[in-house]
């Protein structure tokens, strides 16, 4: 995979920052068997598949002057302090609910110096039913040691892939096939594994191509001189690997020039593949490109060479580096369907690598690892409405030299970083749910509501901060991005952060609601309700009364979403909310003979009366000013800013902003505009 490096973040707090020097290059958490101090469990990476879980503090003699342990959850909330009596020589930490925990024990020595130990801990739940793990798109990349897969398995994950290179192949004397010694994979228990080939055996290469070939790490695919002994080494490869459900023919082909062929050549390439395991005969299948980005046009050229007629399905990788979600990485997956639907034959598309690293230059922190939760979390509700047919997120434990290890859910002793029970969290709430409908209930707030087995299933959150959101009444249990339980209110009302919230609604309505009633209203104002609304979950700072709906000052101006029982079912009702001044329009000219052009603004209010300053924030040049402004509820106000020393010939680009106080407070409303290049007497496009 290619990962690009980015910028240095902020730490959550001086608080946690033991944590982000002890995980820095991959540091393991948990201190060692030979430590004085240390804490240990029965569960394989103080990982327990359970709603609670134990793990024990034990001390040498020379620690046993009494302490206590503090546990914290992923946002380094203190959630417990446990006492360490003088004398104890293990002391049982309790994990009574579901969730992520950060342990830290700060105990005495018998010189009288300080002892400490640190660890994480994670209750992800039980296991869900290996049916229904099996059958479910989402994976978790691993190696095909036991305890990888058993976290693997542990975390809800019903896919894996693996990398097994085909030059571990080698041709005996009587010329039949058999495996150098420490290829053969072993068997892994009760998952769906995909395997990327990496390149051919060196023996079906031309001789002169042969030297970049290494039996280690393959790093570059010539395509073979001699196909029919490759097809034969590719049966021979699918059959003594028979639980291997499906193979890539190379892994990221466009990346470092790691496929050596042309394009027919590729293709022919994967066509040889899918004969070869035809021959094996075990329903085993051929993906491909696996590219390791989403490049349309790439792919546009093998589709033109005939791959959609050499592959079973599409496989492909997709990273963001540090970037959220949301954007650009959901946009090209759906832009990847979009083009396959075009050419008529949309085949399954297998999203075999993608991940979020929680490290800068290897740097890593509480906070980054935070942000990677949250980020893979909310990716994989993302991914659950576009309905692929499996995605993998990379990796549970990478490492494989600087900075790679930051690129793994666990450390290096496999113990959680938040971001595993993130992933186990989600795979338990959204595994086995259909549909996905999208809704925004604020501007910067996502909700997605899908069905399973007669329920509605939701999940939440805000990309920018926090917002408010009222749970619908139907809502009969809710948890955290971690798996914390939530307590609910009588009024159901839950803050909204860049961490998911999920929840289960008994209503199987709830996941499909019509669209419904809209409304609008200004800032500090009012709107009636529709009397069909017997019940009204409400985003943000809204507040129903019994027959309306109000939204204070100092609300967001934008388009809010509730969610509206009637007597026909649940509907949704868009509520606008307006500023109470904006800029209506704004138009870039030239009047003739002017020294400059000018930008005319066309303001409004909805208040009785208001007192604003416009001003221009221009593309690349100092921000120009005009004079206040009284503004009148029900006329237009028309405004001429010039744009100063303006370079004859260059476009015009900028936000058109006036500004306000109203009890105090500051409130702003922006306009972008842009404009051709202009001369004297010219008229720019708005």
């Amino acid at each position: 995979m290619m990962k690009k490096i980015l910028r240095l973040n902020m730490l959550m707090g001086l608080s946690l920052l033991a944590w982000g020097t002890l995980a820095k290059a991959g540091a393991a958490v948990s201190a060692s068997a030979l430590s004085p101090v240390r804490f240990v469990s029965d569960a394989t990476g103080n990982v327990f598949t359970a709603d609670q879980g134990t793990v024990d503090l034990v001390l040498d003699p020379d620690v046993r002057g009494g302490g206590a342990v503090t546990v914290a959850d992923e946002l380094g909330k203190s959630i417990a302090t446990v006492t360490v009596p003088a004398g104890a020589d293990k002391v049982h930490v309790q994990l009574v609910r579901k969730g992520f925990y950060r342990l830290s024990a700060d105990l005495a020595k018998a010189d009288g110096t300080r002892a400490s130990a640190l660890a994480t801990a994670a209750v992800v739940g039980p296991l869900l039913p290996d049916t229904t793990r099996l059958e479910s798109p989402f994976g978790l990349m691993a190696g095909n040691k036991p305890d990888e897969t058993g976290l693997v398995i542990a975390a809800g994950a019903g896919h894996t892939r693996h990398f097994c290179p085909q030059v571990g192949i080698r041709r005996v004397d009587d010329g039949h096939l058999a495996w150098y010694p420490g290829y053969k994979s072993v068997t892994p228990a009760a998952i769906n594994v995909v395997s990327a080939l990496m390149n051919p055996p060196a023996w079906v290469v031309a001789p002169e191509n042969r030297a970049g070939h290494s039996s280690k790490q393959p790093i570059q695919c010539y395509p073979p001189a001699d196909w029919d002994a490759y097809r034969s080494a590719v049966r021979f490869f699918a059959q003594s690997q028979s639980w291997v459900r499906a193979f890539e023919g190379i892994n990221e082909p466009d990346a470092n020039h790691r496929w050596r062929g042309s394009d027919a050549d590729f293709v022919t390439y994967h066509r040889v593949i899918r004969e070869g395991l035809r021959a094996a005969g075990l329903g085993q299948k051929i993906y491909g490109p696996c590219f390791y980005q989403v490049d349309l046009d790439y792919l546009k050229r093998l589709v033109d060479k005939g791959l959609l007629d050499a592959v079973d399905a599409i496989s492909i990788h997709s990273y963001a580096e540090h970037a959220p979600p949301e954007g650009r990485w959901i946009g090209e997956l759906r832009g990847l369907k979009d083009f396959l639907a075009a050419t008529g034959r949309p085949l399954p598309i297998h999203l075999t690598e993608y991940g979020w690293t929680c490290g800068y230059v290897g740097a890593t922190t509480p906070a980054l690892e935070l942000e990677q939760a949250r980020h893979a979390s909310r990716a994989i509700a993302l991914l659950a409405r576009e309905h692929l047919a499996s995605s993998i997120y990379f990796m549970l434990h990478w490492d494989q030299g600087p900075g790679s290890i930051d690129w793994s859910v666990v450390y290096g002793d496999y113990t959680p970083r938040p971001g595993y029970a993130a992933i186990a969290t989600a795979y338990r709430w959204l595994t086995g749910c259909e549909g996905g409908t999208l809704l925004h209930p604020t501007p910067s707030a996502y909700l997605i509501l899908f069905s399973r087995e007669g329920k509605s299933v939701g999940a939440a959150w805000d990309t920018e901060g926090s917002s408010v959101f009222q749970l619908p009444a139907c809502v009969t249990r809710a948890e955290g991005m971690t798996g914390t339980p939530l307590q609910l209110g009588e009024d159901r009302r839950i803050t909204l952060t860049q961490s998911p919230v999920y929840f289960e609604c008994a209503d199987p309505g709830l996941a499909s609601p019509t669209p419904g009633a809209g409304m609008r209203l200004s800032k500090g104002g009012q709107a009636r309700l529709p009397a069909m609304f017997s019940e009204l979950a409400l985003p943000g700072l809204l507040t129903r009364t019994p027959d309306s709906i109000a939204a204070p000052l100092n609300a967001q101006a934008g388009t809010y979403v509730a969610l509206a029982k009637t007597r026909r079912g649940w509907q949704t009702a868009t509520v606008q909310v307006e500023p109470l001044w904006s800029v209506a329009s704004a138009e870039v000219v030239w009047p003739d003979a002017a020294p400059d052009p000018v930008v005319r603004l066309t303001l409004r209010t909805s208040l009785p009366t208001a007192t604003v300053i416009p001003r221009l924030c221009l593309d690349g040049r100092p921000d120009a000013f005009a004079e206040s402004v009284a503004l009148a509820a029900g006329r237009e106000a028309h405004v001429q800013i010039p744009i100063r020393n303006y370079a004859n010939g260059t476009p015009v680009s900028g936000e058109a902003v006036i500004e306000g106080r109203l009890d105090g407070k500051l409130d702003s409303h922006g306009l972008r505009f842009c404009a051709l290049p202009l001369t004297t007497g010219s008229k720019g496009t708005q």
